[in-house]
Formats: C-alpha cells, structure tokens, sequence
C-alpha cells in the first residue's frame, strides 16, 4: 500500500513539472485557430488583424524582415515562464525600454511591480497617465524618428513582473503578465493577456530614443513632447505584446496581442521553478526505485 501511495505521488509531480508553466491561453489561442499550417506547432499564434500593426510588423521594423503574418514568427515566441522576470542591468536603473507602437482604443500604460509587492504598482511608459492610445509606431529608431523609451527603474538582479493598465471608455482594467496575479490587483482571471518574442538577431543595434514624453493628443500616436533623445544600445531584447480586452465569446479580445507593443532590454523571463520541481521529482523517482528494490 505505501509503495501505490508513492507511486501515485511521484506520478503527480511528474505531471506537475511536465505542464509546470504552460501558458494558460483562451480556447482560440490554445487550439492555435489562427495558425494555417505553417507555424510552429504547440505555439499560440495571435490573430493578424487590418488594423495596423501586427506583431509581425513590429518585428520588421525592428529586424528589417518581410514577415507577413504572424505565423511566421512563431520560432520566436517565448512560450513558457515569460509571467516573472529578472533585471540583469549591471549598475542599477540601466536598462531602457522602449515603445514600440499600438493598435488599441483603450489608454494603455506599460508598469512593472516588485514580485514581492505586487499592489506596488510603477508605472513606466509613458511615466504618467492616462496612457498611450491611437494606432501606429512610435517611430523607427532613426534620429529623425526616434523611438519613445524610459529607463528601467528596477535595481540590478531584482525580480519582477509586468503590468498594463487599460482605460476604456466604461472601465479601467490592469492585465499582468502573470495570469495568476492577485485578483485584488489584476484582472487577468487566469489567462494570458501578454506574449514575449525574444529578438536576439537585434542585440548590437543602436538606435536613437526620445524619453520624458508625453502624448498632447490621445487620438494622435505621434503628437509626443519629449524633453531629450540620445541613443540605445540593445544587449539582448524581448519584444512583448499586450491584449488589453477581456475574456468574452470564447475569446480574449480580438487576440491580435498588438495592442500595445514594447521592446525590453537588459531583463530575461526568470522562472526557476520548474527547474526546482523537476529535481524535486528526480529525487523522488531515486527514493522510489530505492524502496521498490528493497522491497522486492
């Protein structure tokens, strides 16, 4: 009887480590309906929609590619352990994030919070609300057309995780990149509601950004005042993508995951639990050939 109990128990971790993580998309998204075969499979690809831009417009802007649909960038994607994430600026307050473009409605603000301390709320592009809105990139990296950033406010090694506030019409909702944030602060209810694309081929580029900015005209993308430009260069980039509606009909809004699009550097996802978990297990599986050999 002790060894069907232990058996059972070490199967059940098994399972835990082997589904530790996975992402818990929308029925949509988790059955990949917007993929036609040439995607990755077990990947789940957002919707490409009319409305500019997709995430895989944001990608050739960035890497100069000519992907056209969002399919094609699947290898790309972080599929799992992208909810928490770790600083890895070298002095504190050195990494930049920048602005990539939006396609939404809603006044959409990209934060982070300490994992530890997830009421604590930063926010960080732009720094204030109400937050970005329109439809468009926030430029092209150029001197003349530099993209909207912010440094890190984070201290070297720290832990965190992301958040987007979405201010709608009728209702203001914060999505975090961890689906199963508190829902005293977060609204996610156990979906997904950011995807991660790791944009490695950029790292060594240098780009011009424009920081302390504001948007005068919340139907304008472009009608910015910044206070000063200067340039960036990434160490090993993540281009992240917010889906600022919630769950209804089956679906987690319009699923295109372009609402608000943001490049990341000098952070990685960090989850290293499962690493942990899967020891865990090892070790018992060790414990159990152990007594199965002495009972035998």
């Amino acid at each position: 009887m002790k060894k069907t109990i232990l058996l059972t128990l070490i199967l059940g971790m098994c399972f835990i480590v082997s589904n530790a993580f996975a992402q818990p998309y929308s029925p949509t998204m988790a059955a990949d309906t917007y993929d036609d075969g040439s995607g990755l499979a077990g990947v789940a690809t957002p919707n490409d929609t009319a409305v500019a831009q997709n995430i895989h417009d944001a990608i050739n802007l960035l890497l100069g590619t000519v992907y056209i649909k969002n399919e094609q960038v699947d290898s790309l994607q972080v599929t799992t352990g992208d909810q928490k994430w770790r600083d890895l600026s070298t002095t504190n307050n050195t990494g930049t994030w920048t602005f990539i473009g939006i396609t939404a409605g809603n006044k959409n603000t990209l934060g982070v919070y300490d994992i530890s301390t997830p009421g604590t709320q930063i926010p960080v592009l732009p720094p204030a609300p109400p937050g970005y809105t329109g439809f468009g990139f926030s430029g092209d990296g150029s001197l003349a057309n530099p993209f909207v950033a912010e440094t890190s406010p984070f201290t070297s090694g720290e832990d965190f995780a992301w958040y987007l506030k979405s201010v709608g019409t009728s209702s203001t909702k914060t999505w975090s990149s961890d689906p199963f944030a508190s829902p005293l602060y977060y609204d996610n209810a156990g979906l997904d509601h950011m995807l991660t694309y790791h944009l490695a081929a950029l790292s060594g580029t240098t780009v011009y950004v424009k920081s302390g900015c504001t948007q005068n005209d919340v139907t304008l993308l472009y009608a910015e005042s910044c206070s000063s430009v200067s340039t960036y260069t990434f160490n090993d980039p993540y281009l992240i993508g917010f889906e600022d509606l919630a769950y209804a009909n089956k679906k987690l809004g319009d699923e295109d995951y372009n609402d608000t699009m943001f490049l990341v550097d000098r952070v990685y996802p960090h989850t290293p639990e499962p690493a942990t978990m899967a020891l865990l297990a090892s070790g018992l599986l060790g414990m159990a050939g152990f007594r199965i050999r002495r009972k035998s």
